[in-house]
């Protein structure tokens, strides 16, 4: 994914990763859990609406399902597993903590498949919407269904930076300098 600009309001890249870690859950995953049920209600209703005259509706509905499918359980490996194990690993660089660290190098680089693969996913859904651009015979719903896709996928790009060009990287620093 590209370069982006994120929020001047932190300085991610100096960010204590604890913090960064609360971000993105506070932040990101947060934003996924609450859009997810309104997009797939979104793109179903507009699909089954305006689908004989736009038939690229019914792919963006499939696409979105298998997104919202694939993200959920992404957060979940996440929340459960990755981001604890990145917690124990920055107590036991900062204070010797005797929880024992493994080694995650191994979950991010499948973290990191799943960020591009659904990445791909919602550029075939802004290739499909015409950029989240609706027609001029879309209804509201349609409006702001191709808006929250947009704000969806910005917020996507948002969120795997942080975690692939921040936080990844810097734990991965860590983990080598601790021999994990």
């Amino acid at each position: 994914m590209e370069k982006l600009e994120l929020s001047a309001e932190f300085d991610f890249e100096t960010m204590d990763l604890s913090l960064l870690v609360d971000h993105i859950l506070k932040t990101h995953h947060v934003f996924v859990k609450e859009n997810i049920p309104l997009l797939l209600q979104y793109t179903k209703k507009i699909a089954e609406v305006h689908g004989a005259n736009h038939p690229e509706l019914m792919k963006i509905e499939t696409i979105f399902k298998g997104i919202a499918n694939d993200m959920l359980g992404h957060l979940g490996k996440e929340e459960d597993v990755l981001f604890p194990n990145i917690i124990i690993i920055v107590n036991k660089e900062k204070n010797n903590s005797p929880e024992k660290a493994e080694p995650v190098s191994w979950l991010i680089q499948g973290m990191e498949t799943e960020h591009e693969f659904v990445g791909n996913e919602m550029k075939i859904i802004a290739n499909l919407s015409a950029n989240f651009t609706p027609p001029p015979d879309g209804c509201t719903t349609y409006q702001i269904t191709f808006q929250k896709l947009k704000e969806f996928d910005e917020n996507l790009q948002q969120h795997v930076h942080l975690e692939n060009e921040i936080l990844f990287k810097r734990i991965i620093e860590v983990e080598k300098k601790l021999n994990l």
